[in-house]
Parts: structure tokens; C-alpha cells; sequence
């Protein structure tokens, strides 16, 4: 099944050769003629970075010139998606070069750069790129684990190409581990994916896996028939890169099958076409089969100086695979010509290199990580079945529906109108029902708004109550004053008249002798001493009845804040007045030990508002604060303009030093009907008035407090009419 699956891949793939050249040759024209005529942008970075994959197996040095080129104009535009696609495919061409510390370093820069953008897609092919260089340098382990990493992202991503690659490249790995069953697996599954996305060159590289491991198995005419296969496409497409390798693996055949001429003819064409791409790591694979055919020929001297080649450019490059062979080539040359000493030298490189390739460490943690990979992707797999059963039963579902369609119709019509009626039965008894569940939920929430007023008239007549006893006890002293005042006033006037009477009796008087008497009479000390009294004390009663009018005056004036609290539209006033109409409104439940602090800021703007309602807040807050401290304390009102929100806001703090609440009662501080105070002291809604007060102002109050060091609230008002 499998070699008929290959077989009819590559029949489908040689019937589309002549096409496939044509198009190619079509497709580069094409780019260069966009490329001349292309601006210094983004699109012509992305031109280039199209055109030099076409010249990687033909003209390395072109495609290098191009991706130098792609790479100085994207950070030269600063276009960080060209830069870090084109640092990738540098690093793909130095991979293909043999040169893979080079191909690291740029392909660890285009990872950094992916990242940034974010780019999956980018990722994914970099993980399979660097396992691709792991796996030439024979760091097994690492390989198959950024090929598996890679594999996850296909499945992710839905990437049919970097799905394909990845299984193609962890059958390589198993193959290095002599795990033929596994290579063939992964390597048939890559074939379909490719296959299916119409990758006929991928095919071919594929085919040219498969061929190699027929090969180890000993199917040598099954894996000759494969390699030409893949030569034959590699040639008509002018694949330089995949005409070496064919040719390398065709080679080793020919040594298994001992037609040596041959092997040494194909191997050293392959060497020659890697010489001209400079592919260093394919130069050292040639090299190394050219000796090993030297060396079945007896020809040990050609052998010698093709192994040591192949060894010391495995040694540069760090590949670690042909280490393992050309070492152990070496010490069976070395062997054969009697210098022991070097054939035992060259036999402990082998061993320990292959050590490092093949221990059984190595082997188990290579097993386990497939282990892994499997059972995540046999649970995808099983979640994929049970979607695809799900999506079955739905689709048999939906056909016996269909099927049933007209028997449902015709049951349906026949039960229609008897559901229909007794729909209309139900639907008639609990419209009733409705229409009497709303009457009532009508007459409730008309209760409900009803107790609702009430309960806001009960707080506003609460607040009337301290309003009330607060003007009773203010105008009252003052009305002593004058009271007390015009009293005196009035005695101290009837004194007066005597004197003036006396006065009116002597300009009256003609008779001398009288006049002289009255004048006497006046003259006397105590009337004199008395009259003097008179006057200083009634300018000090005037004074007494100026002060108390004027006290009067100023309650009057404070009421008219609160006079206006049923007004509807908001008016510009300072904020200063109406905390010091609350302050005098609230004077008599100041006890002698209750102080207040007045720290009102400079240039604090007027605002816009129902100054009668901010009253009220205002009001119900010290009045709280007043109760809190039956002890004494200090209340400290403080005003400043703050600028939050885009906006500048009045604050208004007022701090007291009473009990304090508890964080629990502080959640409920503003609740409806909420109160710490005794049955009957309060209806509870103060606080939520003033806090819907505040809302509506388009204003914030917050409380802060902590038990035994007192309570502050924060309002803060809007500067400017909303």
C-alpha cells in the first residue's frame, strides 16, 4: 500500500514536469518585471523575498544577493514583517549552505521579531527549521522536540504546509534511530499532505526518504527505482539541491550493490553540483561515500584522502552523524594499512560519537516525547471522531426528518386546529390571570409609591423639625434682646420726660421766683447724676436692639437658601453660603464642647445648583456628625477645587472626631431606610436623599471612617452649569 501510494504520486507528479518548468520560468519573469518597476516600499521587499527561493537550488549567489537586498531595504523602511521574514529565509539559505551557526543566529533573530508580531505562522516554520539544523548537527532530541512544537502550531493553525514538513522531518529523525516502521509512517503521512497541496517538489524530497530507507532495508532495485524517480523531476526542474542528494543516495546503492565505478561516477557528480551551491554539509556526505566506496574496492589510499576530507568538514560544521561514519571509516583504513595507533584512535572518536548519537538515554526520552505527542494527538483525534459522529448523527438527524417531513406536516395539520383552540383557551385564561396579577402589581406599586412619598415627607418634615427648633431657638435670642431692651428702653424714656418736663415748665414759667426753684430742683446732684445714667444707658439699650435686629436680619437672610429648595432649575451661587446657612441653623445643637473648623479654600468658583437641596445635604450631614460626638469634639469642614475626570469639581469635606462606623455599616450607609439610630429617632432615608441629592447634581459622595477616630465625607460638585 504504501510503495503503490508513492507510486502513483510520482506518476501524477512526472505527467505535469513540462508545465511545471514553464510556469516556474513564467513566475520569475514575472517577478523581475515587478521588481523594476517596484518602489522603495514594503511591496518590494516582498517581491524579493518571493523571487530568491526561485534561485536557491539554481543560483545560490543570486538568491543571496536578493535577500542582502530585501534585508537593507526593510530596515531601511523600518517594514518589521520584510525584516523578520527575510532574517528566516537568510537563515534557510545558510542552513542549505552547511553553514548552521550562521543559520542559527539568523534564524534565533527572525524568532525574536515573530514573536514582537506575533506572526504564528513565521514561528511554526522557524521551530521546524532549527530542528532541521539540530537534526544535521545529530542533536536528536532537541530536534524532535521543536518539530513536535512545530507539528502542535500546524494543528493550531490549521498550516496544511507546516504539518507536512514537520512530519517529514520527525521521520527523519526516527530513521537516524533505525526506526523504519516510524520514518515510513511519518514519511507517508507527509507525502499525502503534500500531495494534496499540490508540492511536487516536496513530493520528490519525500519519495528520495523513502527510497533511502528501501535502501537500509536491503530493497535496493524498489529504492533505485524511487531515486530515479526523484532524479528525473530534480533534473527537469533544474533543482541543484535535490539532483546532489538523488545522486549521493544513488551512490550508496550502487556500493551495496558493490558496482563501485558507478558509485565513485554518481558520488563525485553529486560532490561537484554541492561544490558549486556550496553546500558544505552535503560536500562532507559525498566525501564520505566516495571513501566508503574507495574502501570496499580495496583502493585505501583514495579512501584515505577522501575520508579525512569528509571528517575534517564534518568536524567544521559539527555533524556529528558523518563524524560517526567517516571516524569509523578512518580506523578500518588506518587498521588495514597497520598504523594502529591511529585506527585506534579513530575507532574511539566512532564509538563515542555514536555513543552520543544512539545511547539508550537518548532513545527512551526520544520514544517518550513521541509517546506524548501521540497520546495529545490521538485525544485531538478522538475529540475529532466524536465531532465527526456528532456532525453524522446530526445529518442522519436531519434526514429523517426530512424523510418523516410529510407525515409530521399531515400529523401537524390534523392536530392544529384542536391546539389552536386550546391554545386560545389557555392563552384567553391567562391573559385574564395577567391582566389580575397586574391590576394588582398596579395597585401595589401605587401603594408602594404612596409609602415611598410618605416616607420621603417624613424625612423632609424631619429635616423641617431641626429647620423649625433651629429658627425657634435662633430668632429667639435675639428677640430677647430687643424684647429685654425695649422694656428698659421704656422706663428709661419715662425718666427722661420728667427732665423734660421740668424743662418745658420753666420755658412756660414767667414768674422768676418759680423758674429759679425749677432750675434749683434741676441742679440738684442726684437728678443731674440721674439724668446722665438715663442717657448712657438707653444708647446702650439702642445697641443691645441694633444687635438683635441685625441677628435677626442675618437668620433671614440665611432661611432664604432653604426657601428655595422646591425651585426647578439650578442657580449659580457659592457653596460657602449655603454650608454657613446649615452651620446657623444647626447653632443650637452645638454643644459648648462641639468646635467647628471652617478651612474654606481661595478662588473657589460658584456653582450651579438646587442650593435649597444642597442645603439639606448639608444639614443632615453635621446634624449626623453633631449626634456622633455626645462627648464633644471637633468638626472640620474643608473646600478646595480638584480636577478629575476632564472636569473641575468643588470638594467639600466635613470631618468629625465622634464614634465612627464599622465597615459593614458603611456598605449600607446610603441604603433606603438604613439607620444606627434608636425606633423612632429617624426614618433612615437621610443619607439615601442626600445621596441621590448629590447624584443628580451630577456630583460623587464617598464616606470614609474608622471606629473611635471619627467619620469624613467627600462631596464633590461640578464646576459650570450641565
Amino acid at each position: 500500500m504504501f510503495r503503490l501510494i508513492s507510486l502513483f504520486c510520482c506518476i501524477l507528479l512526472f505527467a505535469s514536469f513540462s508545465k511545471l518548468l514553464a510556469q516556474r520560468q513564467r513566475v520569475i519573469d514575472s517577478l523581475k518585471n515587478l521588481l523594476i518597476h517596484a518602489q522603495e516600499d514594503s511591496n518590494k521587499v516582498n517581491i524579493i523575498n518571493r523571487l530568491w527561493a526561485e534561485y536557491l537550488y539554481v543560483k545560490p549567489t543570486t538568491a543571496k544577493t536578493y535577500l542582502e537586498q530585501a534585508l537593507t531595504l526593510s530596515q531601511k523602511i523600518k517594514y518589521k514583517k520584510g525584516e523578520a521574514y527575510t532574517t528566516f529565509y537568510i537563515g534557510t539559505f545558510y542552513y542549505h549552505s552547511g553553514n548552521y551557526v550562521k543559520a542559527l543566529e539568523y534564524y534565533d533573530s527572525s524568532d525574536t521579531l515573530a514573536k514582537e508580531l506575533k506572526d504564528k505562522h513565521l514561528i511554526g516554520n522557524i521551530l521546524s527549521s532549527k530542528g532541521l539544523v539540530y537534526y544535521k548537527q545529530g542533536t536528536y532530541l532537541k530536534s524532535l522536540d521543536l518539530h513536535l512544537q512545530a507539528l502542535r502550531l500546524a494543528d493550531q493553525l490549521n498550516d496544511t504546509l507546516l504539518r507536512a514538513s514537520s512530519l517529514n522531518n520527525i521521520g527523519l529523525i526516527h530513521e537516524k534511530q533505525s526506526d523504519t516502521n516510524q520514518a515510513k509512517s511519518y514519511f507517508q503521512q507527509a507525502l499525502l499532505y503534500y500531495r494534496y497541496i499540490k508540492k511536487p517538489q516536496s513530493v520528490a524530497y519525500v519519495s528520495n526518504n523513502i527510497a533511502r530507507i528501501l535502501r537500509d532495508e536491503g530493497k535496493l532495485t524498489d529504492a533505485l527505482y524511487y531515486y530515479n524517480q526523484s532524479l528525473a523531476f530534480f533534473e527537469e526542474s533544474e533543482d541543484l539541491k535535490g539532483i546532489s542528494e538523488v545522486k549521493n543516495n544513488i551512490g550508496s546503492v550502487y556500493i551495496k550493490q558493490g558496482k563501485y565505478s558507478q558509485a565513485w561516477k554518481v558520488c563525485r557528480e553529486s560532490l561537484e553540483i554541492r561544490q558549486k551551491l556550496e553546500d558544505k554539509s552535503g560536500m562532507a556526505n559525498s566525501l564520505q561515500n566516495i571513501a566508503i566506496a574507495y574502501r570496499k574496492a580495496g583502493l585505501f589510499e583514495n579512501a584515505l584522502n577522501y575520508a579525512l576530507q569528509s571528517y575534517q568538514l564534518a568536524q567544521e560544521l559539527g555533524l556529528r552523524e558523518i563524524i560517526k561514519e567517516s571516524s569509523f571509516q578512518l580506523a578500518e583504513i588506518y587498521a588495514f594499512q597497520r598504523d594502529y595507533q591511529k585506527a585506534f584512535e579513530y575507532y574511539q572518536i566512532y564509538d563515542t560519537t555514536k555513543d552520543s548519537l544512539f545511547n539508550e538515554t537518548n532513545i527512551r526520552q526520544l520514544a517518550e516525547m513521541r509517546t506524548k505527542y501521540e497520546a495529545q494527538t490521538k485525544e485531538q483525534e478522538i475529540n475529532a471522531l466524536r465531532s465527526e459522529q456528532r456532525a453524522q448523527k446530526a445529518e442522519l438527524d436531519q434526514k429523517n426528518i426530512i424523510n418523516y417531513g410529510l407525515i409530521a406536516i399531515l400529523i401537524i395539520s390534523l392536530v392544529f386546529l384542536v391546539l389552536f383552540f386550546n391554545n386560545y383557551n389557555v392563552k384567553k385564561k391567562a391573559n385574564i390571570a395577567l391582566e389580575e396579577k397586574n391590576t394588582a402589581l398596579n395597585e401595589a406599586l401605587i401603594q408602594l409609591k404612596s409609602t415611598q412619598s410618605q416616607l420621603i415627607h417624613s424625612e423632609k418634615m424631619a429635616s423641617l423639625g431641626q429647620l423649625t427648633a433651629g429658627i425657634a431657638h435662633e430668632i429667639n435670642n435675639p428677640l430677647n434682646f430687643i424684647y429685654a431692651g425695649i422694656g428698659a428702653l421704656e422706663s428709661n424714656i419715662h425718666s427722661f420726660y420728667q427732665v423734660t418736663d421740668l424743662f418745658q415748665y420753666i420755658l412756660k414759667e414767667e414768674d422768676s421766683t418759680k423758674i429759679q426753684e425749677k432750675v434749683l430742683q434741676l441742679k440738684k446732684a442726684e437728678t443731674l447724676k440721674e439724668y446722665e445714667d438715663i442717657k448712657e444707658e438707653i444708647n446702650l439699650l439702642i445697641k443691645d436692639i441694633k444687635i438683635g435686629a441685625v441677628r435677626t436680619t442675618e437668620i433671614v437672610k440665611g432661611l432664604r437658601n432653604f426657601s428655595r429648595l422646591d425651585e426647578g432649575k439650578p442657580k449659580i451661587g457659592d457653596i460657602h453660603n449655603d454650608i454657613d446657612a446649615a452651620l446657623m441653623l444647626l447653632r443650637n445643637k452645638l454643644a459648648k464642647n462641639i468646635t467647628v473648623s471652617k478651612k474654606y479654600g481661595d478662588k473657589i468658583p460658584e456653582i450651579a445648583a438646587l442650593h435649597g437641596q444642597i442645603n439639606q445635604v448639608f444639614t443632615n450631614i453635621i446634624a449626623n456628625a453633631i449626634q456622633a460626638m455626645e462627648n464633644g469634639g471637633k468638626i472640620t469642614i474643608t473646600t478646595k477645587l480638584v480636577h478629575k475626570e476632564e472636569r473641575d469639581y468643588v470638594s467639600i469635606s466635613i470631618k468629625d472626631t465622634g464614634a465612627g462606623m464599622s465597615e459593614s455599616v458603611k456598605a449600607k450607609i446610603f441604603e433606603p431606610f438604613f439607620t444606627t439610630k434608636d425606633i423612632g429617632e429617624g426614618t433612615g432615608l437621610g443619607l439615601s436623599i442626600s445621596y441621590g441629592i448629590i447624584r443628580n447634581h451630577k456630583g460623587t459622595i464617598e464616606v470614609f471612617s474608622e471606629i473611635g477616630k471619627g467619620t469624613e465625607f467627600v462631596i464633590c460638585l461640578p464646576v459650570g452649569i450641565e
